[in-house]
């Protein structure tokens, strides 16, 4: 997070965050390790699909996603490893 720039778009809307949150949410809170959101690129290979079905779930909100201040997107691990199961 850039010092100074607490914002962030969560499901469309600006939050802000503070640096406790924002560790939280990047997984730092989690005792296994396993970071509870995921990079574009990880999903992308989790689920073997291409980055056009991965721009249109999140368009569509089939998949749910924040952008972090840089931009970029996370997806919740959660909903990445539903779909998996239901494979």
């Amino acid at each position: 997070m850039t010092k100074g720039n607490n914002l962030t778009q969560f499901d469309g809307e600006c939050v802000e965050m503070n640096e406790v949150v924002w560790k939280f949410i990047m997984g730092g809170h989690n005792m296994n390790k396993q970071k509870a959101y995921l990079s574009t690129k990880e999903v992308l290979s989790m689920l073997g699909i291409s980055r056009s079905t991965l721009d249109r779930w999140a368009k569509d909100r089939t998949l749910k996603f924040f952008r972090l201040p840089s931009g970029h997107r996370r997806f919740f691990r959660s909903e990445i490893e539903a779909i998996l199961k239901n494979k």
